[in-house]
This record gives structure tokens, C-alpha cells and sequence, in this order.
């Protein structure tokens, strides 16, 4: 076993990096479960709404910069730069996240219609929009400590956000209902500026706001692809659930987002190791061959894994979805299967996605997102018209097969055998 380890970094970096990820999903988890026997696949779909658009607005607000200042700290050329670039980094986080924050203000009412089909929720949307801020500044630290490799200071502040913000989480839906799950994440932004604080001056690092020109514009190049990206994946989702409700009904969308979180969390177990090992191993490789041998001895591990997991959820999916949301959900069982399918494609597609982040395929990368996204947009919505709730995973599965398909001719493109 030891010298599997040995001869697979990326399997050995991945136990290492084990813990958060276990934590990470295992709150994921048990917060859906909450939500679910409390609020039932209504209060679900809404709450879920509700994060995935924070979500976009908290990508949007880094400026797409993260992997970009991964890329740069993980090369060792540009370490003497180490000041210049996490400056310039800092400029545009607050800058980018400022700018956000303050389209609150004028935009909280149409953004609830937009949402919800109504201005309920406008007034905790406007607030909600500071969370973006402290949010912005946490995800840098994590990019810096993943950047560095300092996985020890990596998994503390990660860990100490996922277990207080369930606290919070928890509490507030406990007491307050729907309004207290989603004023509980204004609370989670300021524990996010603590830990970014603590965890900065863990690493010794004096932060000013000083922009250095050469490297903004090697930022901008991840800014685009990352913003793209950033932006298109929970926009997509919101949309999808739009469509549900508008065809469908509320409860409908909640089965959809039952099935949908069910899949992402073992998606994301996947995703978590790609992004603190891969970006980092493929800014390092040089060569076509290296590349090549790289994804190949991560697919060897990476395709069973998610064949076994994808089976076995499949297997035991109607315990797994008591389990997990609750008896109200028992729709999820039937439409689940071509999800699951579809999430293999999902994750081996991220593995090219990663190698093109890496090495700054700007164009090819954003137009595979763009793809992506289209397509899915487009198909779940002629497939929910023709299948129903179950249009949706089969729209999902056949999108992520030719996402797949895309990319592995881009990889061809781009780096032949010679």
C-alpha cells in the first residue's frame, strides 16, 4: 500500500488531504438532511436557490483570480515575486468584491423576482450581499495556502469554517425557520473574515494595496477563464430550477435539487482533490509526454473509484435518500440513475479542465465552459417538456458525455505524442 502511495502522488496527496474533504461533505450532508425533514423539498429548493446564487456572486467578487495565484506561488520561478503577487492580488479581490456588493443596492428587488417570482426576499438579499466581502478574502487565504502547499494551515481554516458555519447554520434554522437558513449565512461571512485574518497572519504576510501591472495581466488570463466558469455553473443551475418551477411546480424542483445534492457530494469529494493536487502537478509539467502520463495514471485510479461509488449509490439508493433528505423525496429514486451516469463524465471532464487552467488555454477553456453550459440549459429544457422531472438528469448526462468528448479532442489538439 505504502508503495502504491509512493508511486501515485496524486492518491497520496488525496488521503492526505482526506479529512477536510470527509468533513466537508459529511456536513454538506447532514445540513441538506436538516433542511430537508424541516422544510421538506419547498423550503429545499429555495434555500438552495438561495446559496447557489451567493455562490455566483462570491465567484464573481474573487475576480477569478484563485488559480492564478495557485499557479503562480506553486512555480518556483516566480516565488521572488512572492510580495508583488499576492498585492496585486489583494487589489483586485477588494476592488472586484466592492464592486458586487454595492450592485445590491440598486438591483435586491429585481434579483428576488428573478429568483423567487417575487420581492419577498429583497431586503435579505441586499444584506446578504456583505457576505461577499469577507467571503472574497477567505477563499484568497485558502488559494495562498494551497498555492504554498501548506496543507497543515490549509485544513485548519478550512475545517474551523465548515464546522461553525454548520453551528450557525443549524441554529438559526432551528430557531428562525427559512429566514434563519438564510440569514445564518451572513453570520458564516464574518467567521470567513476571522479565519481570513488568523490564517495571513499565520503566514507572516503583510498585505497592501499595491497593483504590480506584469502581474494583472498574468492574473486576467485565469480572471476570464475563471469568471466563465464561476459564473456559468450556478447561473445554469438557477435557470434549470427556474424552469422546473415554471413547467413543474416548487416541490418538483425540490426532488430535482434532493437528487442533485445527493451526486454533488461525492462529485465534489472528487473535484476537492483535483483542485488542491492537479493545478499545482500540471503548472510543474513541462512536457507532452509528462502530461500524458499524469492523466493516465490518475484515470487508472479515478474512473474505478467513481464506477464503484456511482453502482453503489445506485444499489442503495432508496436508503440513501431516507438517509440523507427524508421519506418526502422518494421521487429522487427514479430519476437519479442517468444523474449518477452523468457524474462520471462530470469528474473525468474536470480532469482536462484542470490540465487547461494549467496551462493557460484561455480560448479553449471558456469555450468549453460555454459549451457546457449552453447545451445544458438548452436540452433540460426541451427534456423537462418531454420527460418531466426525470429530463433533467437525463439532460445532464448526455451534456457532461459530450463536454467529455469536447475536451479529450482538445487535449489531443494541444498536446500530440510525438
Amino acid at each position: 500500500m505504502i508503495k502504491l502511495l509512493n508511486k501515485n502522488p496524486f492518491l497520496s496527496i488525496s488521503i492526505k488531504n482526506s479529512s477536510q474533504i470527509i468533513i466537508r461533505v459529511l456536513i454538506g450532508l447532514l445540513s441538506i438532511k436538516i433542511v430537508a425533514v424541516i422544510l421538506g423539498p419547498v423550503g429545499l429548493a429555495i434555500v438552495n436557490q438561495m446559496q447557489n446564487f451567493l455562490q455566483l456572486t462570491a465567484n464573481l467578487a474573487n475576480g477569478g483570480i484563485y488559480n492564478g495565484i495557485i499557479k503562480l506561488l506553486s512555480d518556483k520561478a516566480t516565488l521572488n515575486s512572492k510580495k508583488e503577487i499576492l498585492n496585486t492580488g489583494y487589489v483586485i479581490i477588494i476592488v472586484a468584491s466592492l464592486t458586487i456588493s454595492l450592485s445590491g443596492i440598486f438591483f435586491n428587488q429585481a434579483i428576488s423576482i428573478f429568483l423567487f417570482g417575487n420581492d419577498s426576499y429583497r431586503f435579505v438579499i441586499l444584506c446578504l450581499f456583505i457576505y461577499v466581502i469577507p467571503t472574497a478574502l477567505f477563499n484568497f487565504v485558502l488559494s495562498i495556502t494551497n498555492g504554498l502547499q501548506n496543507l497543515r494551515l490549509y485544513l485548519f481554516i478550512t475545517i474551523s469554517y465548515l464546522i461553525s458555519g454548520l453551528i450557525i447554520f443549524v441554529t438559526s434554522l432551528y430557531i428562525w425557520g427559512l429566514f434563519g437558513a438564510l440569514w445564518a449565512l451572513l453570520l458564516q461571512g464574518l467567521i470567513a473574515y476571522i479565519l481570513f485574518r488568523k490564517g495571513i497572519k499565520k503566514l507572516q504576510i503583510q498585505l497592501q494595496f499595491v497593483l504590480n501591472k506584469d502581474i494583472f495581466k498574468i492574473l486576467s488570463n485565469y480572471s476570464l477563464m475563471a469568471i466563465v466558469s464561476n459564473a456559468i455553473t450556478p447561473l445554469v443551475v438557477i435557470l434549470i430550477r427556474r424552469i422546473i418551477i415554471s413547467n413543474l411546480s416548487l416541490h418538483d424542483a425540490g426532488i430535482w435539487d434532493g437528487v442533485y445534492k445527493i451526486s454533488s457530494s461525492y462529485v465534489n469529494l472528487s473535484m476537492l482533490s483535483f483542485s488542491y493536487y492537479f493545478l499545482p502537478a500540471f503548472s510543474k509539467t513541462i512536457s507532452t509526454k509528462e502530461i500524458r502520463k499524469e492523466i493516465r495514471d490518475s484515470l487508472k485510479v479515478l474512473i474505478p473509484l467513481l464506477s464503484i461509488a456511482s453502482l453503489s449509490i445506485y444499489l442503495f439508493r432508496d436508503v440513501i435518500i431516507r438517509l440523507i433528505l427524508s421519506n418526502s423525496f422518494e421521487a429522487s429514486s427514479q430519476i437519479i440513475k442517468w444523474q449518477l451516469i452523468g457524474d462520471i463524465f462530470a469528474v473525468t471532464s474536470w480532469l482536462f479542465r484542470i490540465l487547461l487552467i494549467a496551462k493557460e488555454k484561455t480560448k479553449a477553456y471558456i469555450f468549453s465552459e460555454i459549451l457546457a453550459g449552453t447545451l445544458l440549459l438548452a436540452v433540460s429544457y426541451y427534456a423537462i417538456k418531454g420527460f418531466g422531472i426525470e429530463g433533467c438528469t437525463i439532460a445532464y448526462c448526455i451534456v457532461n458525455l459530450i463536454n467529455l468528448f469536447v475536451l479529450f479532442i482538445v487535449h489531443k489538439y494541444y498536446w500530440k505524442e510525438h
